[in-house]
């Protein structure tokens, strides 16, 4: 909920600055409600599968929310559920470590079993920028799209 709206800007941004179809972005937002006669969880379970279904990549950046009834931040269980969503479809996860919380976790777990979520592509220079705290964001950005490159051939 917290940098929804950087991203569309960012999008937005880049679409018109390089006048780029506007099919070019697809926007999911995350409803705060559900439809009556679904739970919470499977209203969010299939309405994530639904998004990660016309990707190629998952990017996981941050990935925290308050415990609810409190000001605390914790993992959000959400982002560690669309990660298992996206390995499950064959999507490959690209999560920027250095963000902390639930992409810190997912980074952890691809770092110890690069193969199984990366082939036989060897992304492990970008992967270790990506867990890098204190890198710039021109860095971080880079080491993704290199990623994104390799991985997409």
């Amino acid at each position: 909920m917290g940098v929804g709206s950087a991203v569309v800007l960012g999008a937005l941004e880049l679409v018109y600055a390089e006048n780029l179809p506007i099919g070019r972005i697809a926007l999911f937002p995350f409803p705060q409600q559900r439809p009556e006669g679904t739970t919470k969880e499977a209203f969010q379970a299939q309405y994530r599968k639904t998004i990660l279904s016309t990707s190629g990549f998952a990017v996981f950046v941050s990935g925290n929310r308050l415990e609810p009834g409190s000001k605390t931040a914790v993992v959000a269980p959400g982002v560690i559920e669309e990660f298992e969503i996206a390995t499950q479809l064959g999507k490959i996860p690209i999560p920027l470590g250095a963000s902390g919380w639930a992409a810190q976790q997912i980074w952890q777990q691809v770092s110890k079993e690069p193969n199984r979520y990366y082939g036989t592509t060897d992304v492990t220079a970008q992967l270790k920028v990506l867990g890098e705290a204190g890198r710039g964001n021109n860095e971080y950005i880079a080491a993704m799209f290199e990623m994104i490159d390799k991985l997409g051939r």
